[in-house]
């Protein structure tokens, strides 16, 4: 991307300047956050850098089959390494989690695809455009002449399948199939990815998709659905955890005939709201409560809030 060169500049400066870089990644990462940041360590590593890869939130199982996956810590102590000289952030607009994490006076660098991110740090490689992070780690790869090894495509394929659902939802557009064919090439692998992260199930899983589509209400005037899930549904689906929702509105997205889904999350401290369109820009009001995302796909979260029965309907108090 032409208006992302002085940022790929910026980046390659600091990093050849740089001996030991920091790499965040956001609490709850997905296959974009760790494809994009471990492809990205194994091209430091290459470089000659020593990396320090953070991930706020262990890797759960399924991420197990990523080359460089053990390499995570979420050891905090790791963040006070007087000798870091570069910090960069992965799939993340959240200002709030990451800058607590850089100390010291290392550079933190950006990279993201969110539109919703206000660019906090010193460099910025954020595109709103991409698909995913992973795609805007691949054209800064590109843009500097930098060889892709087979780990690095196996992880960058990874967050492409994961942000698009298998090149299933809308923002799978034609650079998402020309960037997955490069990376075929390259040695990347589409079926532990589809396998492992968007196919992955299990009994507990079903039981809380169950509770959530019982609840699943049609506004047809207005193109909408919308569902819940209550904090009563994992004592129903025992074994199901908070991991086990994160695709649920992705799923329905990809499988209802209507124009804005949302899901409406009960936490013990709020609501947390997702929401996905089709044609419908939702930032504005994603923004609106404080939240953020794309114009498809984004949420938001209600400090305080509580989901209540009234007239045998669910409404937020």
């Amino acid at each position: 991307m032409t208006y992302l060169k002085g940022a790929y500049e910026a980046l390659e400066r600091a990093i050849s300047e740089a001996q030991h870089v920091l790499l965040l990644t956001d609490q709850r990462p997905d296959g974009d956050t760790f494809g994009s940041s471990l492809a990205f360590a194994e091209f430091l590593r290459g470089c000659g850098k020593r990396v320090t890869h953070f991930a706020t939130t262990p890797p759960l199982p399924e991420f197990a089959f990523l080359p460089g996956i053990e390499t995570c810590t979420s050891d905090a102590a790791v963040l006070d390494d007087p000798s870091i000289d570069l910090v960069m952030s992965f799939d993340s607009s959240r200002e709030e989690v990451i800058l607590p994490l850089v100390k010291g006076s290392a550079p933190l660098a950006v990279v993201d695809h969110h539109a919703s991110n206000t660019c906090f740090g010193d460099i910025n490689v954020v595109d709103a455009s991409a698909t995913s992070t992973c795609e805007v780690v691949y054209n800064a790869l590109v843009h500097w002449g930098a060889v892709c090894t087979p780990d690095m495509a196996k992880c960058l394929v990874t967050g492409l399948v994961t942000d698009t659902r298998a090149f299933s939802n809308s923002v799978a557009n034609l650079r998402a199939f020309a960037m997955g064919t490069e990376l075929l090439l390259k040695g990347g692998k589409m079926t532990p990815a589809i396998g492992q992260v968007i196919q992955a199930t299990s009994v507990a899983k079903l039981r809380l998709w169950g509770c959530v589509f019982s609840r699943l209400r049609f506004i047809p005037h207005l193109g909408l659905a919308v569902t819940a899930v209550l904090q009563s549904d994992f004592n129903d689906a025992s074994g199901a955890s908070e991991d086990d929702i994160a695709e649920i509105s992705d799923y329905l997205g990809a499988s209802l005939d209507v124009r804005v889904i949302l899901l409406i999350k009960e936490r013990h401290d709020g609501i947390k709201v997702s929401v996905r369109s089709h044609g419908v820009d939702l930032l504005p009001l994603v923004k609106a409560f404080g939240g953020g995302g794309h114009p498809n796909a984004g949420g938001f979260f209600l400090p305080g809030a509580r989901l209540a029965q009234r007239g045998g309907q669910l409404v937020v108090e």
